[in-house]
Parts: structure tokens; C-alpha cells; sequence
């Protein structure tokens, strides 16, 4: 098979993914993120079956598609195997799901039961705030039994994965990723989290994340617009709003 290494991301610093490109497209495409410790392939709905018995194995996995008459977008499905296989569990899928064409299958073998749990739901959070997404599933999925310096370890393969969901074409961009504002100046906004749920740019639902990595608590956006933060009630984003 062949490499080509291709290098994406954002803000933080680029993650170089290779793809290794085999010499027919019926073949699956092995994915490799530098220092991850993740395992990847990216596969058409027709090769499932040629998957080998190595994907019998525990992990989280993405159903991609297109979206109906809009190019720009597409549909995802969010799901993870924490007890049988992820080889079993798209074979399922293939049967009973018309609307994808790919799957991106994601392992690690020190992963979990409850780490995979979490993954699902910390990775559907990325999509349903994504610009670009439409998520099949009927609810959010997800594990947040485990404890928060547990997620702080998880938080790292997120990174990773972005970038291949990026690389393949299923961008997780929000409305807010674009070129940093010119000159010493920071730029200021007016708009509240109501308006940008009610502009479609926020999703009720989703769990907003802080930028710095050592900081772990979410909030949950609310339909009124208020931030859910372990359970009080902040009618903005500035914590001189708090109850």
C-alpha cells in the first residue's frame, strides 16, 4: 500500500495524519495519527466485508453520508462497541441503515467499557455543535460515570480524531472558526447564547468545553438560552450572571 501523509488542523497546533492509500478503493484505508495511540481505518459501506477479523475488537465509530441536496453538509452517526465488536457492530449497520456510504472505525486496546462510553458522547458533542453535521442519532449517547482526571486522560484522543474527521472530509468546524481579527485590538460580541440558538449556530444540547485543556467542567446550553454548570443555572456566559 502506499502512504500519503496529509497535515490538518486549527487553531492548535496541525496533527499530521497519513493515510495509507491501497491500490483499489474497494479496500479499506488504514489511518495513522503521529503519537496517538489510535488505531483507524476508513471504509465504503460495499467493503465492510473485507474487513479483517483485527477490527473484532472494542472501540467508537462514525457512520458518514451525504446530506440531500446539499453538498457542504453531511449526515453522521456517533456509536461505540463496549462489549461485543466493532466488526459485528457495522456489518449491523450495513444491513439496516440505507443513508451512509462510510465508516470510520476508531480502537484503542487499553480503552474501556466506560472510557468508550465517554468518547461517544464527548465526540457526538463535537459534531452537534458542527456547522456541517447533521446527526442521525435520536439522543445523545455517552458515559459520564468516570471521573473527572480520567477525562482529562480521554480528552487527548479527541484532538486526534478531529483532525481525521477533518481529513475525511467530515469537517467539525463551528461558526466560530475563523481567521483571528487583525491588530492588538480583542474583538468584542453583543449576540447571547439565545441568539445564537435562535440564528441556528448553537445547538440546544450541546455541551460547551472550556479552551484550556486543564479545565474539565461543561455546561449544557438550555432552549431559554441559559448555561447548565453542575446543575446551577447561568443566564450567560459571564459569571457575574449567575443566580
Amino acid at each position: 500500500m502506499g502512504a500519503r501523509g496529509i497535515v490538518v488542523g486549527g487553531s492548535a497546533a496541525p496533527q499530521p495524519v497519513r493515510f495509507y492509500v491501497p491500490a483499489s478503493s474497494a479496500e479499506p484505508i488504514e489511518i495513522e495519527v503521529a503519537h496517538s495511540g489510535l488505531r483507524m481505518v476508513l471504509v465504503n459501506r460495499d467493503s465492510v466485508w473485507g474487513l479483517g477479523e483485527e477490527w473484532k475488537v472494542l472501540g467508537v465509530y462514525f457512520l458518514l453520508g451525504p446530506f440531500p441536496d446539499d453538498p457542504d453538509r453531511f449526515r453522521a452517526y456517533v456509536g461505540e462497541v463496549g462489549r461485543r465488536d466493532l466488526l459485528l457492530r457495522l456489518k449491523e449497520h450495513a444491513a439496516r441503515k440505507e443513508w451512509w456510504n462510510r465508516a470510520l472505525l476508531i480502537a484503542n486496546e487499553e480503552f474501556n467499557s466506560a472510557e468508550i462510553g465517554w468518547l461517544e458522547g464527548r465526540l457526538y458533542d463535537v459534531l452537534n455543535n458542527a456547522i456541517a453535521a447533521e446527526l442521525m442519532n435520536k439522543g445523545r449517547p455517552g458515559d459520564d460515570s468516570i471521573a473527572l482526571k480520567d477525562r482529562g486522560v480521554l480528552e487527548r484522543y479527541v484532538e486526534p480524531i478531529v483532525a481525521t474527521l477533518r481529513a475525511c472530509g467530515a469537517s467539525p468546524d463551528t461558526a466560530d472558526q475563523k481567521p483571528a481579527p487583525q491588530g492588538g485590538k480583542r474583538e468584542r460580541y453583543r449576540e447571547s447564547v439565545k441568539d445564537l440558538i435562535d440564528a441556528d449556530l448553537l445547538k440546544v444540547g450541546t455541551r460547551l468545553r472550556p479552551m484550556r485543556k486543564n479545565l474539565t467542567t461543561t455546561a449544557l446550553v438550555q432552549a431559554d438560552g441559559g448555561l447548565d454548570v453542575d446543575g446551577v443555572t447561568y443566564a450567560a456566559v459571564s459569571p457575574r450572571h449567575a443566580p
